[in-house]
């Protein structure tokens, strides 16, 4: 089999690598030929994206829609080799592009692009997130395992449908997979979060935060079950601290008070200016509600 020489650009420097040119194979024709209708809103404001790697352990980076539709967000992992991820969204799907450089050939689950799982956030109607459900199409790298991409669907806890395995393996040098994102929303009353502080260190040793939720006119706060209280769909709210119904920025809408533990909570976030924090939960009469609020996140300097 004739190998094609294919030259590779990203992070500003060239790479080339010997591929198959049977192992690059557009997955639209492998796929079902309708998509059902995005659940994603066409106002993406406050609509951010997690992205579920599996290198040294599982770990999340996050992006805000708008910048993976703008300028598209990168990432590097701690993989033992060079690699890159590239995430990027047309609104509809989420594109994510990897580049892996071992220093020899692999196949199978040896192979790169591990991902996950994909969650969005913020979607009116799925106070948990809204999680890929379909595979749109995908590229195979060197040595890379078709069947694996269907890994990348649903929760990030599941194991996937290939040999029972966390990840995808789309494999080395040059993979690709695009993800759709579909479901039936829920009926949540939207809510106001307030989190304090503004910024997140991940280096201070404070043990607490605080989240000031509000519920709009009809609901009361009183009313929110602390015991299904969510941070992020990780960090359930401290029952060892008073909760308190009060009115902390004096706008006359009554809110709860509810701490969080920090050092939970830090092992959702990553460094950086607009990270999402979202709260949810459910009312005595079974309703749910979610809110949202943007932090900053940072690693070193003035405590926060």
């Amino acid at each position: 089999m004739v190998a094609n020489r294919i030259c590779l650009v990203f992070l500003g420097a060239a790479a080339c690598a010997l591929i198959s040119s049977s192992l690059l194979i557009p997955a639209s024709s492998n796929e079902v030929s309708t998509m059902p209708d995005t659940a994603i809103p066409d106002d993406v404001s406050g609509i951010a994206v997690t992205v579920f790697e599996l290198s040294e352990g599982v770990t999340q980076y996050n992006f805000t829609l708008s910048q993976l539709m703008t300028t598209g967000g990168t990432f590097r992992t701690p993989a033992l080799y060079n690699e890159t991820y590239t995430v990027t969204s047309d609104g509809v799907n989420i594109t994510i592009s990897c580049h892996h450089f071992p220093p020899f050939n692999r196949t199978g689950v040896a192979t790169g692009n591990n991902i996950v799982a994909v969650r969005v956030n913020g979607v009116p109607g799925f106070p948990s997130g809204l999680w890929a459900s379909a595979v749109v199409s995908f590229s195979l790298g060197y040595g890379g395992i078709a069947e694996s991409r269907f890994n990348a669907l649903g929760p990030a806890g599941q194991l996937g449908p290939y040999d029972d395995y966390l990840s995808t393996f789309m494999g080395d040098y040059a993979s690709e997979l695009v993800l759709g994102f579909a479901g039936t929303a829920a009926d949540v009353v939207q809510g106001v979060l307030d989190f304090d502080p503004d910024t997140i260190n991940l280096d201070s040793n404070g043990k607490w935060v605080t989240c000031y939720i509000e519920l709009p006119e009809g609901h009361d706060v009183a009313d929110i079950l602390v015991s299904e209280l969510v941070l992020n769909d990780a960090v359930p709210a401290d029952r060892t601290h008073k909760v308190v119904v009060g009115d902390a920025d004096g706008d006359g809408v009554p809110d709860l008070m509810v701490k969080f533990s920090r050092e939970a909570l830090k092992q959702q976030l990553v460094v950086g200016p607009d990270q999402q924090v979202v709260v949810s939960g459910s009312l005595l009469d079974g309703t749910m509600f979610v809110g949202y609020d943007v932090i900053a996140v940072i690693d070193g300097g003035a405590k926060g």
